[in-house]
């Protein structure tokens, strides 16, 4: 008997260091991010998380939102 793997979705996937964990734990992953992340090794959707995840959280069985750290974040001019 084959059981179908849990899925999670990644809000602000990034690059998938996330991800990853949750697809070593066993899960079907699928991340979503408002800019291109090539280096995502799931299924990724492109678009403002906010507006997409309204319409398809239920497809999951866990949603791991953690949006990005703005002040700690690279693109963050740093102030001195």
């Amino acid at each position: 008997m084959m059981t179908e793997k849990m899925k999670v979705l990644i809000p602000y996937c990034g690059v998938g260091g996330t991800a990853m964990g949750w697809h070593r734990a066993g899960f079907e992953v699928v991340g979503i991010d408002i800019q291109d992340q090539p280096d995502f090794p799931f299924t990724m959707v492109k678009g403002n998380a906010l507006e997409i995840i309204g319409d398809i959280w239920r497809d999951f069985d866990v949603v791991d939102a953690a949006p990005p750290c703005q002040p700690r974040g690279r693109r963050t001019p740093r102030r001195r």
